[in-house]
């Protein structure tokens, strides 16, 4: 069952999606107000979006969804009474997965939208294995290992170690805070201080120290993941 996200105001139309996905999860949104107050009630897998709403623009919502980390990759079918070449063209040029116009066919909607779960749940699939030099990663069952000549080593992390090692394997070379990596693995508002992720960077750089790559301090400033020169 998915988490679908539907912005629409109409009630007709809100009742007629919600029977034709009845086996999943539909949160309503009657404009974009209240969509805004419903983003932090995710994650969502799909979102449903109407062009014309009461309080604004669709395509501008959109845009701003692209933005933040629980939508970025979250699949979005437009749903517009507007027919004109221009919108269908704007709605796809901004990069939703679809645009489909009212009135509908409830069964092409359940068929477009059970394609693209297929497709972002395969893409998710794909995604869990992470590899970066001879670093290796499986994101589902939270284990590491290093590749050296052809032999996969296990790496023994933590759940802390492994997450941060994560985080900076997805993002090699940038330069993260302490207080951006404390954010990431504990939350906002935890009172953790710097030396406790100076001592997990510490611990994890040892456990990965024959990798190619090594999570390098950046003085002033904070830590990126970057080729180890004693590789």
């Amino acid at each position: 069952m998915a988490k679908i996200l539907v912005v629409e105001d109409n009630l007709e139309t809100q009742l007629l999606i919600k029977h034709s996905l009845a086996q999943h999860e539909t949160i309503v949104a009657k404009d974009l107000k209240e969509a805004e107050g419903l983003v932090s009630t995710g994650p969502y897998d799909m979102v449903l979006l109407d062009v014309r709403l009461p309080d604004g623009d669709g395509f501008r919502f959109y845009s701003s969804m692209r933005t933040r980390d629980v939508l970025i990759k979250v699949p979005v079918i437009f749903l517009s009474g507007c027919d004109a070449p221009e919108d269908v063209i704007m709605g796809l040029s901004l990069g939703a997965d679809d645009y489909l116009t009212k009135p509908f066919n409830p069964f092409v909607l359940k068929a477009k939208i059970d394609a693209r779960l297929r497709s972002a749940n395969q893409r998710a699939v794909a995604s869990e294995r992470i590899e970066i030099g001879d670093i290796v990663l499986d994101a589902l069952s939270h284990r590491a290992w290093i590749t050296k000549s052809g032999n996969a080593e296990p790496v023994d992390l933590t759940p802390i170690e492994f997450k941060l090692l994560l985080h900076l394997v997805r993002s090699p070379d940038r330069i993260f805070t302490r207080d951006q990596l404390i954010e990431k693995l504990w939350g906002v508002g935890v009172d953790i201080n710097d030396r406790t992720i100076d001592a997990h960077v510490s611990n994890l750089r040892k456990k990965i120290k024959q990798a190619e790559h090594t999570v390098a301090s950046i003085y002033g400033t904070g830590y990126s993941l970057r080729k180890n020169k004693s590789a």
